[in-house]
């Protein structure tokens, strides 16, 4: 197996899976070669071909069975590995992928060798979504804490402490809703903190 990193598209390759570039094959030129066999008067000629019947030995050539065809490289059209395709060692693929699993991200250098780099910060839209997403579920939990508490306020059955816990939950909400309001929002935002602490 070898390992191949593109930098066109950042992606790896596993000659397993995506092939090799050339393929090694037999020479479709080659001829076997052939090997003499000496006969003496009255033994057997070759694949029962009768006997030697001169009073000679005669030779024979044959071809030669044990003989092996040298192998030739040859392009392989069912290669998917792209052309700008660089081999890596297994090592350094193994590094790459735990630096990645680590948060780091895999781009190709100047040369096209791939390499760990840092993800570029959160943009002002990531973070904003990134907040109205976390502050829309602590909204949930809020309204799902106060619901019971109101029922028993509107039905004169709260307690002392369930009157408190309505009036912390309902501060915490009003602190959520207004997030978008401090100075530092969306890159940093100082969350309140939940009555259920």
């Amino acid at each position: 197996m070898t390992i191949y990193f593109s930098p066109t598209d950042g992606g790896f390759y596993d000659t397993r899976i995506h092939g090799t570039r050339t393929l090694s094959v037999p020479d479709p030129d080659w001829q076997r070669p052939l090997i003499s066999i000496m006969v003496q008067p009255g033994d057997p000629l070759p694949e029962g071909a009768g006997l030697n019947e001169t009073d000679q030995p005669i030779v024979i050539e044959l071809p030669d069975e044990t003989a092996q065809p040298p192998l030739i490289e040859m392009p392989n059209h069912a290669c998917l590995l792209p052309p700008d395709a660089e081999e890596i060692t297994a090592e350094r693929h193994a590094e790459l992928l735990a630096g990645n699993a680590a948060g780091q991200l895999i781009v190709p250098d100047e040369s096209g060798q791939p390499i760990l780099q840092a993800p570029p910060p959160p943009s002002t839209e990531q973070l904003i979504s990134q907040a109205t997403a976390r502050c829309t579920q602590l909204l949930q939990v809020a309204t799902q804490a106060i619901a019971p508490l109101q029922d028993a306020v509107d039905l004169g059955e709260a307690t002392e402490a369930e009157q408190a816990a309505l009036l912390a939950w309902k501060r915490y909400r009003i602190a959520l809703n207004r997030i978008e309001q401090q100075e530092g929002y969306p890159h940093s935002i100082e969350w309140p903190a939940s009555p259920a602490a």
